[in-house]
């Protein structure tokens, strides 16, 4: 275990990249990831989860469907990336906040405190140089839970606080490895390379070249990860980053549309309102 700082210790500047534990709970019932007040830790942060007892549905904000997440997994969500948790009652999870500074902080006795307030967190990719998974492997899952544990009995004292951002900054690093030694394959790999290329040209029969699928089994892992057809995938992805742009950034609408891969405002905007239902500077404001 970590020894505790002197309380004396002048204040000191530390480097850029401190994961830092924000809350920890039990919790049962619904809790919104996005919608409310964007200072709260489940808003500002990564949210790890693990399933107790019973199952939960996480919405995810770039998917049609729930994912149902069976008792004893355990999922990572990224800034953004869910809108809602939801699980039937009796059910149990365990949850960890926490969030990849990415300036500098000031090392006080107990904890890594910002030196200014959290805004627009990163995702992993921004900090580490790889996404993070959103299911955590069968490999990690010891890793995970005794991290959860550490990270729960610190919360409730915050004497050992600085104990648990340590061993959450091994499990990240750890994880982070694994995950850049075992870049996605097949249909995965080619919806990773869509992703980072949005404001690429990008055509259906490129991704699947990517895939190394044939047309038939692209459309059926199509269908079933997005509820679309092909033709409409390149669509879905773009319009889908720039709702979470939307959420997540003050970034300005042609801005957004541009990452996204659409070089005329209207275009984007018109293609918007089709898949939502309202424009983007409606959508900001509701999320806001």
């Amino acid at each position: 275990m970590a020894s505790d700082p002197s309380p004396d210790l002048p204040a000191h500047v530390l480097g850029a990249y401190c994961p830092r534990v924000l809350a920890c709970g039990r919790l049962s019932g619904v809790f919104e990831m996005i919608a409310g007040d964007r200072e709260h830790p489940f808003h500002t942060g990564f949210v790890l989860i693990r399933q107790m007892r019973g199952s939960s549905l996480v919405r995810w904000a770039d998917a049609d469907r729930d994912q149902r997440i069976g008792e004893g997994r355990c999922v990572l969500i990224q800034p953004g990336a869910a809108t809602l948790w939801r699980q039937p009652a009796g059910g149990l999870h365990m949850m960890v906040s926490f969030d990849l500074l990415l300036r500098p902080v000031r090392f006080e006795r107990y904890a890594l405190i910002p030196l200014d307030q959290v805004t627009n967190q990163p995702g992993s990719r921004d900090v580490l140089g790889c996404d993070l998974p959103r299911t955590i492997p069968d490999g990690f899952l010891a890793e995970t839970r005794k991290l959860m544990m550490i990270a729960y009995d610190a919360w409730l004292s915050p004497v050992h606080r600085l104990r648990a951002n340590a061993q959450l900054a091994g499990w990240i690093a750890a994880l982070s490895w694994e995950v850049m030694g075992k870049q996605p394959v097949g249909f995965d790999q080619a919806i990773a390379y869509a992703r980072h290329h949005l404001d690429h040209e990008l055509t259906t029969s490129q991704l699947i070249s990517i895939s190394g699928l044939g047309r038939r089994k692209f459309r059926d892992s199509v269908q079933q990860q997005f509820g679309c057809l092909p033709r409409a995938l390149i669509n879905r992805l773009r319009l889908d980053a720039a709702a979470n742009l939307l959420r997540t950034t003050d970034q300005s609408i042609e801005a957004i549309a541009h990452r996204s891969g659409y070089r005329d405002q209207s275009a984007f905007c018109r293609a918007f309102r089709i898949r939502f239902g309202r424009s983007p500077g409606a959508s900001r404001q509701v999320s806001s």
